[in-house]
């Protein structure tokens, strides 16, 4: 389902360009009015639209994030949006608060399409963590997805508005989002109108940033279910599944491919559903390195020595910075690695991305990080999970992921999916070496769709 933040991008940069003209106007009936008002001018003048957008990521804010990705919650666009928005649901969602154990209340809205009487007859529940860069963006905000999905699936669906960075940093939300899951564990749902007498199933969906608290969540429960004495409380049931929908998982900017990542690309079984990103990753470096041009038939696999040494002039370098007229990043040098071609990574691939360039990420994680706390990125896998080791990904519920060929954030899909299924895989064979009974052959549709 489309919402009022997934416009066509153009019509997002045109909106963002007058709602950020305008977010210094003092009376918010008058701002809520110029920016539609500054918003058609920018429609109509796209090339001044685009210039503001550049100077405004130049000198990105927090004040800029919040006007930018909470644009869906001012009257005007709200109207607009409930007026285009087909009715699935005849009720609307109710604002509750869940109860933390030695801490605030964490605020959620429920949708559910019927009485509240009738939750007693529901045995299911999605637990929804909505995007926003960790900084912005209520459940509210994204209302035509909820909508959809209780509506459409008949089920209780709880989206969570966990507090956002800066005033609440890292791992303030992640701690909300567990404690959410263990309250509703504890309670047998009933905190929510179920009836209780039924452990409830639950699923754990996220977007975006709300991906990476959704899969942390997972790696939280897993940990906390494994430290657990034998004679103490009963460990936490795993969620029934897990989606991620273009989910940011590794907050480590680099420019190139590893090529443990890059073997996860090839792998034989996926070669199929990856051939369109493999063929863009091969053009990409054919691009750079000056050789010719991708054919149809070319297997992304190493070049003869002779020519990578030609085409690789010396060691790797941090790309340049951008020129003045915002062309993508582009190395000076490309660095030697023995036995595989390199490729750019998605988030620098796509640099130009209206809505999540390198600037925007960049500022999104030092806001959620914090000005007081100093993670190590190369082994917090809270923070990035798609760190995670072997030994946690093995115990996943099943996975499913929703991205796009060209997002800044699909390497994390392709790499956390690959990791995932390698683990399960190894696993499995373990269990298999133990001479342990296996109901069925191993099947990576079991694993990761």
């Amino acid at each position: 389902t489309l919402s009022i933040h997934s416009f066509p991008t153009r019509r997002s940069s045109d909106l963002d360009a007058g709602f950020w003209t305008a977010m210094r106007i003092r009376r918010k009936w008058l701002r809520d009015l110029s920016s539609i008002v500054f918003s058609l001018y920018y429609l109509i003048a796209a090339e001044r639209a685009d210039e503001k957008v550049r100077k405004v990521r130049g000198m990105l804010t927090l004040e800029h994030l919040r006007v930018s990705w909470n644009k869906g919650n001012t009257p005007y666009l709200k109207f607009v949006s409930a007026l285009l928005r087909p009715r699935l649901m005849k009720y609307p969602p109710r604002a509750i608060r869940i109860p933390r154990p030695g801490g605030e209340p964490v605020q959620a809205w429920l949708y559910f399409d019927g009485p509240l009487s009738a939750l007693k007859d529901h045995t299911k529940i999605v637990i929804d963590v909505p995007g926003g860069g960790f900084v912005a963006m209520d459940p509210r905000a994204h209302d035509d997805k909820l909508f959809a999905w209780a509506g459409k699936t008949g089920l209780p669906v709880l989206s969570l508005d966990y507090r956002k960075a800066p005033e609440y940093p890292y791992p303030y939300a992640l701690n909300e989002c567990f404690d959410v899951y263990r309250a509703v564990i504890a309670s047998r749902g009933r905190l929510v109108g179920l009836s209780g007498e039924v452990m409830p199933k639950i699923v754990i969906v996220g977007d975006s940033a709300g991906g990476n608290l959704a899969t942390g969540t997972v790696l939280k429960i897993i940990e906390h279910t494994a430290s657990i004495p034998l004679d103490s409380e009963l460990p936490l049931p795993m969620p029934e599944g897990l989606i991620l929908i273009y989910p940011g998982l590794d907050f480590n900017i680099v420019n190139w491919m590893s090529e443990e990542h890059m073997s996860l690309f090839k792998d034989r079984r996926m070669r199929k559903t990856n051939k369109n990103m493999l063929r863009q990753k091969s053009m990409q470096y054919n691009h750079l390195a000056g050789t010719p041009h991708h054919s149809e038939g070319e297997d992304f696999t190493a070049l003869p020595s002779k020519e990578r040494s030609r085409s690789t002039p010396g060691p790797g370098s941090f790309p340049e910075r951008p020129s003045s007229n915002n062309e993508p990043l582009v190395p000076t040098t490309l660095p030697e690695t023995p036995g595989t071609r390199l490729a750019i990574t998605s988030m620098i691939s796509y640099f130009n991305d209206r809505i999540l360039d390198p600037a925007t990420m960049r500022s999104m994680i030092l806001l959620y990080i914090g000005p007081h706390n100093r993670p190590s990125f190369a082994d917090d896998y809270y923070l990035s999970p798609i760190l995670a080791p072997p030994s946690l990904l093995a115990r996943f519920p099943k996975t499913y992921f929703l991205t796009g060929e060209r997002d800044p954030l699909v390497d994390d899909t392709v790499i956390f999916a690959g990791r995932l299924r390698k683990a399960k895989a190894e696993a499995y064979e373990k269990e298999k070496e133990r001479g342990e009974h296996l109901a069925k052959e191993f099947d990576d549709r079991d694993v990761v769709e």
